[in-house]
């Protein structure tokens, strides 16, 4: 069931993983966004990374909203990263703390930076939930912010690889998936695999394109693949 309000306009968000296929956001240097969602921690991407900045803070200055979803551990804002790139919003991937026994309602801290940073951590809105119990991981949470509270009906990922590729440029030492034994896993992998169909399957009104350096396949009309080549 497609929930998502129709307005008729064409709304574009741009959610960035941080995996290898992150390059691909150089092909949107002259697409129109109205959002770019980035999921976890890009504050050492960015210097790494010095093009990926001029993108974000062009993209910003054309009107683009960026929007930085940070996982309960709260890793990836410090004052260098805010200086440098315009945030217009910090979610965490939570929902308001109500007690509950689920993991999106888990407590965290809204004001951890509010003295250090000057920003406030927002829970994600009420309207995610009917949603929740089909995502485990930061970036679905970040394409249903941009479905059900920004009325976004065309999304585009990059840098989700599912954990079958490096993430982004220190992709073979510290950052290196091979080193998260958790997530390097076959069963995980198709498990998150099949989230992100669920979620396309969910919003059949939303147009969907996945930039990827996975196996990742769907059947789904609404959802578009490209495979990007892995680095050597």
């Amino acid at each position: 069931m497609d929930l998502r309000k129709s307005t008729g306009k064409i709304m574009k968000a741009l959610v960035c993983g941080r995996g290898e296929s992150l390059v691909a956001y150089k092909d949107y240097e002259k697409v129109k966004l109205e959002y770019i969602y980035l999921v976890n921690a890009f504050n050492k991407f960015i210097f790494q990374d010095p093009e990926l900045r001029y993108f974000l803070n062009a993209k910003s200055k054309e009107g683009t909203k960026i929007i930085q979803i940070i996982n309960i551990e709260m890793s990836g804002l410090d004052k260098n990263f805010i200086d440098n790139v315009k945030l217009d919003e910090v979610f965490c991937t939570r929902m308001k703390y109500t007690n509950e026994s689920h993991w999106w309602r888990d407590y965290f801290n809204q004001d951890r930076f509010v003295s250090s940073l000057g920003i406030k951590v927002k829970p994600q809105p009420e309207c995610l939930e009917p949603y929740m119990n089909i995502v485990g991981n930061s970036l679905p949470v970040a394409i249903l912010n941009a479905i059900l509270d920004k009325e976004c009906n065309e999304v585009d990922v990059i840098g989700s690889d599912f954990y079958e590729s490096f993430y982004y440029l220190d992709g073979k030492d510290e950052w290196s998936s091979s080193l998260w034994t958790d997530e390097n896993t076959k069963k995980t992998q198709e498990r998150l695999k099949r989230q992100f169909n669920q979620i396309v399957e969910c919003f059949q009104k939303v147009s969907f394109t996945i930039k990827t350096q996975s196996t990742f396949s769907t059947q789904h009309q609404n959802c578009k693949v490209e495979y990007k080549q892995k680095s050597n």
